[in-house]
């Protein structure tokens, strides 16, 4: 059986862990992830199966551990801040994640940043705009399925 090469599509299952392998996702069979081997991709997860898979075979497995500064980065306090609850019309809970508009400084684009709400008072919102995975090492546990060539 031919090993896979990079162009070729391929399917995965993926179990996604973190730390010391507590599970986070799961991408079975039925839930399987399309990548094309060896192509760049912006997400430290998708681009560490990209690479993987060049050299695999149908059917083979592999374990790999992506350290925290190449996967999501440590996690920084300073990306926490607060909004008055006023603000809001709809009710929130802890763990929803909501877009924050955000004006930009000169020379850069103005936009939107995702945000988990991490603490809910009487009078304020507190957010954290860190990845959820941000400070966690991870480790991805991976089984090639299918190969278009």
């Amino acid at each position: 059986m031919p090993t896979i090469q990079s162009g070729e599509k391929v399917e995965v299952s993926c179990k996604i862990m973190v730390d010391d392998h507590h599970p986070y996702a799961n991408f079975g069979p039925d839930k399987a992830l399309k990548i094309t081997a060896g192509e760049s991709e912006e997400s430290p997860i998708r681009q560490a199966l990209t690479k993987t898979v060049v050299g695999m075979k149908v059917g083979e497995s592999k374990e790999v551990s992506i350290m925290c500064a190449e996967a999501f980065g440590t996690y920084d306090p300073d990306l926490l801040g607060e909004i008055p609850l006023a603000e809001f019309s709809t009710e929130l809970e802890v763990g929803d994640i909501i877009e924050l508009e955000f004006e930009a400084e000169e020379d850069e684009q103005s936009g939107t940043q995702a945000a988990t709400i991490v603490e809910i008072t009487k009078t304020h919102i507190t957010y954290d705009l860190n990845h959820p995975l941000a400070g966690h090492d991870i480790v991805l546990d991976l089984t090639v399925l299918k190969v278009e060539r």
